[in-house]
């Protein structure tokens, strides 16, 4: 999520690999099951089930999303609604935090000389991938 931190646009789906690798795995299979049979077999809906202080909580991912279906022919919408919704909103306050505290140290035109990637090695001194 450091493109965020450069001001950046980013993919969601490719951020999920880094922030929840097994959601990004379970969504991945969702985008290919139709090799193998109809989505609508798995019965999801375009909203999620959260967890808030032991409270669960169903989430529209869409407007009216607890009664629209999975599909063949909605699959990748859900797919990437599924992902926005975990990297940017499921992380929003923390994001912000972040980002907050990281410039409040560090010049933010600085930053514009880094990619993503750069950013990550010096601040964990390991590559994202």
């Amino acid at each position: 999520l450091l493109a965020t931190v450069l001001g950046r646009r980013l993919c969601a789906f490719d951020e999920l690999s880094q922030l929840d690798p097994e959601l990004y795995k379970s969504l991945t299979y969702i985008k290919h099951y139709s090799d193998s049979g109809d989505v609508a077999d798995l019965s999801l809906t375009f909203s999620i089930d959260e967890d808030r202080l032991g409270q669960v909580h169903s989430v529209d991912l869409v407007p009216g999303g607890r009664t629209i279906q999975v599909n063949n022919e909605n699959k990748i919408a859900y797919v990437h609604k599924m992902a926005q919704y975990r990297v940017f909103n499921q992380t929003k306050e923390q994001c912000r935090a972040f980002v907050s505290g990281f410039l409040s140290i560090l010049n933010a035109n600085w930053l514009a000389l880094f990619a993503p990637h750069e950013l990550q090695f010096l601040i964990s001194g390991q590559s994202s991938d």
